[in-house]
């Protein structure tokens, strides 16, 4: 049975083992990287809100209500209460955005230091302290 040529099942084994070490090695790294990503991802797109929010003022001379929410930034709110009516000068933004885990930003008018609160609960699961905000940068 010369010339055969092969690897053993103990050499296969060992192959497999050492993968499987380096694997649980890096995979968990390569994960809370991913999950780093989307917080960073969140943060700059209630950047992009607020800076929307600011433009929104300029225009209507406050910030959109309640009621009104995110949506003042994408369609004419008409009939606002705004000192400025008529001068919307939208849309603010595209389209209603989503998070990085397909939930919708939330939107609050407040009287606090910004005028406003936009956020995102953060990851599925995340527990106190996942809320992503403008008001936490």
């Amino acid at each position: 049975m010369k010339g055969k040529s092969g690897f053993t099942l103990i050499e296969l084994m060992i192959v497999v083992i050492i993968l499987a070490s380096l694997a649980g090695m890096v995979l968990p790294r390569i994960m809370d990287r991913a999950d780093d990503a989307r917080i960073n991802i969140a943060r700059a797109e209630i950047a992009s809100i607020t800076s929307a929010l600011r433009f929104y003022r300029l225009d209507m001379g406050e910030y959109p209500t309640n009621d009104q929410g995110l949506n003042a930034l994408m369609q004419d709110p008409g009939g606002g209460t705004g000192r400025r009516l008529g001068t919307w000068k939208g849309p603010y933004l595209e389209k209603e955005p989503e998070d990085p885990w397909g939930n919708h930003y939330q939107y609050r008018r407040d009287t606090g230091p910004a005028g406003f609160e936009v956020w995102s609960d953060g990851p599925p699961g995340g527990g106190p302290g996942a809320k992503i905000s403008n008001i936490d940068s």
